[in-house]
């Protein structure tokens, strides 16, 4: 694969490896495959690796142990952790791989279970976000795959891994800008006044929507009495 994509300038965003053995509780970065995988990370080729199906609470199978790889568990349909699924605190993601769809000889379809039905569902997200982001690093892609994913707790210690939400990967979250950050007037008895704040999404083209509100607050009548915080947005 490599050579496909140095060589023959072939357009690949992720490998997939629905395969693997054995029970390592702590990275196994001394396998010899990691050389492969980061050869494939340096040309912007994301691994992505099925955790294995023994249903450890504490590890995976190998190579998906290795600390570079894209190491992805399996959830059903209804945002559980697959009763077979290896879960451990270096894997990276979950993605769905109970009861799943899929082609078999013959022209028919069979459903399947496994975590090498979730490694999939991964590899294709890559592919989708490298059109998207083309110019986005592996590391920068599983970021985005990271933050907007759908939080499953699982393992032992319990924590949170995200399931994959293809969707909320593609856009940026809005960043506000508010110009000034606060305003103060002292208005005279039956007098008006105008104080005008800017609000403004910086974020790059393509990125959510920037929605907001405001209130006044500390609001005091001529007694010096607190008076009602009788403004809202667009006023």
């Amino acid at each position: 694969m490599f050579d496909l994509v140095q060589n023959d300038g072939r357009q690949i965003a992720s490998a997939n490896m629905s395969l693997g053995g054995g029970q390592s509780t702590t990275t196994c970065d001394s396998d010899s495959r990691k050389t492969i995988i980061d050869n494939l990370i340096s040309i912007g080729v994301a691994t992505v690796i099925s955790s294995g199906n023994s249903g450890f609470q504490d590890a995976t199978g190998a190579p998906g142990c290795i600390s570079t790889a894209v190491t992805v568990g399996s959830t059903t349909k209804t945002d559980g952790v697959s009763s077979f699924s290896n879960v451990a605190p270096f894997m990276d993601l979950f993605a769905p791989g109970s009861r799943i769809q899929s082609s078999v000889g013959g022209g028919n379809y069979s459903f399947y279970n496994g975590t090498s039905l979730a490694a999939p569902h991964v590899a294709g997200a890559f592919a989708a976000l490298k059109q998207r982001f083309p110019t986005e690093s592996v590391a920068s892609l599983l970021t985005r795959l990271q933050t907007s994913g759908v939080p499953i707790t699982a393992g032992s210690p319990a924590a949170d891994y995200p399931r994959i939400q293809i969707d909320a990967a593609m856009f940026d979250p809005p960043v506000a800008s508010i110009t000034p950050g606060s305003v103060s007037a002292t208005v005279a008895p039956d007098a008006q006044t105008t104080e005008t704040v800017t609000s403004e999404n910086t974020a790059a083209a393509g990125a959510n929507d920037l929605t907001w509100a405001a209130a006044l607050q500390n609001v005091q009548d001529e007694t010096g009495a607190t008076g009602a915080n009788a403004c809202a947005a667009g006023e």
